[in-house]
């Protein structure tokens, strides 16, 4: 098991994902990413609290060279190189962070390597309750 979900569903979600961009299905792309995050673009820093938000931005953040970073760390279409860290899971050399969820897996954080990003709002950590 990779950090409580099974490295088949996290594949499985990733490949998935990975489709959806490929395909340019910017919807789907962002119902996939976890709510609020910070999004980082050249323009500066902002917050959106939903996959709306965050289309204007998806250009800047879904970018030729964060393609490059998720080739590079593919075996095949539905087989990539993900590794467990902290309870997430990373992908495309960790350009991209996956998240355990109750009721399956999300996008926690995408860096792309011109500096766009997608990140929690709040930052990554457990919250005191």
């Amino acid at each position: 098991r990779m950090t409580g979900v099974e490295e088949t569903e996290a594949q499985q979600f990733y490949a998935e994902f990975l489709n959806d961009v490929e395909n340019d299905e910017r919807a789907e792309v962002l119902e996939r990413i976890l709510y609020p995050v910070t999004v980082t673009v050249p323009e500066g820093v902002s917050t959106a609290e939903s996959a709306e938000e965050v289309l204007p931005y998806y250009e800047e953040i879904f970018t030729e060279g964060l393609w490059e970073q998720i080739m590079i760390n593919q075996y095949t279409k539905e087989r990539s190189d993900l590794f467990a860290t902290d309870g997430l899971i990373g992908a495309a050399g960790g350009h991209i962070w996956l998240a355990p969820l109750e009721d399956g897996m999300a996008v926690m954080t995408i860096q792309n390597p011109e500096g766009g990003s997608l990140r929690p709002a709040g930052g990554i950590g457990i919250s005191e309750g």
